[in-house]
């Protein structure tokens, strides 16, 4: 057979269920396509719109809950968290569509995750960047999520611990 040998219902199931999510934040992209004025193609540019909304609210709670636990653990009380979506130009004059969050602490201290995709084919990455030491991770659908935690809290305690390697 083509594919795996038992066809799992639940697998079958699980991915009607991800269809139906997926379309409906189909209105909601069509309005922020037309919000950056960007030109209709043969492309279904709101699908991957879509596709990258739906994939940013399943992992918003880990990211946040991180962000939360690691600002409580480490006492930064004057922490903020900010979460924007939107889009850029690229060095090939394409659009990148971006869900981002950000952990500000201490007036300079910054961590940004970046979930993004291209505006032809739906092909996730996420780029976490920690602001002071210039540190990037690029990691891709499939990757580990203990490879991401682990990457992340490196960083932050990198970003944390800053200032005290500049003096």
């Amino acid at each position: 057979m083509f594919f795996e040998k038992e066809i799992n219902q639940d697998v079958l199931l699980d991915f009607v269920e991800k269809s139906v999510s997926i379309e409906s934040y189909r209105k909601e992209s069509s309005q922020f396509l037309k919000q950056i004025q960007f030109q209709k193609t043969i492309i279904d540019t709101e699908l991957i719109v879509s596709e990258l909304w739906y994939e940013a609210d399943q992992i918003d709670r880990l990211i946040l809950g991180f962000f939360e636990l690691f600002s409580e653990k480490h006492d930064l009380k004057d922490s903020e968290i900010e979460v924007l979506r939107g889009a850029d130009s690229t060095e090939f004059e394409t659009l990148s569509f971006y869900c981002l969050w950000t952990m500000r602490w201490s007036k300079n201290k910054e961590i940004a995750i970046y979930l993004k995709t291209g505006e032809y084919d739906y092909l996730p990455e996420i780029t976490i960047k920690a602001n002071l030491k210039n540190l990037t991770r690029n990691f891709i659908l499939g990757d580990s999520i203990k490879e991401f935690y682990g990457t992340l809290v490196r960083f932050m305690l990198s970003e944390n611990n800053a200032e005290a390697d500049l003096q």
